[in-house]
């Protein structure tokens, strides 16, 4: 089950990309059962984490949400707890984007780390939900992840893009459904 609750945790992105199971179902559906924590909507205090593990972990898995995350953001988690990795964490990143290291804040280095895992075959995808934008985690107010063709806009939280959905319906095996 997946819980979306208020955050009282602190960001600690080394286990985002620590599980990569996906959810299962039969008669080829998969179901998230999902509850949404009652006192989500009471948080006063302010916590700048959205967070989740990546795939299906066994049991309840909370998706830890602040009052200031956007619908944008909570998909994006959501994204993860369905099994996906950033969009930026492929293997082929470096023939789309260059991560600038050095403006990168100290600890948070891991959340640029490569991932080898299943691009289901489709290319890489610059307006990915799951994509960071140019001046996340960043240091100085320095752009820390730059496209190869400056012009592109990159990361975004108002929608799944085309190859999001595309994704997740290779991932469940969703066909036309």
């Amino acid at each position: 089950m997946v819980v979306i609750a208020p955050s009282n945790l602190t960001n600690n992105s080394s286990d985002r990309n620590a599980i990569d199971v996906r959810w299962s179902g039969e008669n080829g559906y998969v179901t998230v059962p999902y509850v949404i924590a009652p006192d989500l909507g009471q948080c006063q205090k302010l916590y700048l984490v959205c967070v989740s593990y990546v795939g299906f972990i066994g049991g309840e898995q909370n998706v830890y949400v602040s009052p200031y995350c956007t619908v944008g953001n909570i998909c994006h988690e959501l994204l993860h707890s369905l099994g996906f990795y950033h969009e930026h964490s492929r293997v082929d990143r470096e023939d789309h984007i260059q991560i600038h290291f050095e403006n990168v804040i100290k600890g948070k280095e891991n959340n640029f780390n490569k991932v080898a895992g299943n691009t289901l075959d489709l290319p890489y995808d610059l307006g990915s939900i799951l994509h960071y934008g140019r001046c996340v985690v960043l240091l100085l107010g320095k752009a820390t992840v730059i496209p190869k063709n400056v012009n592109e806009q990159i990361g975004q939280r108002t929608h799944l893009s085309e190859l999001d959905v595309r994704r997740l319906h290779k991932l469940y095996k969703c066909g036309d459904r």
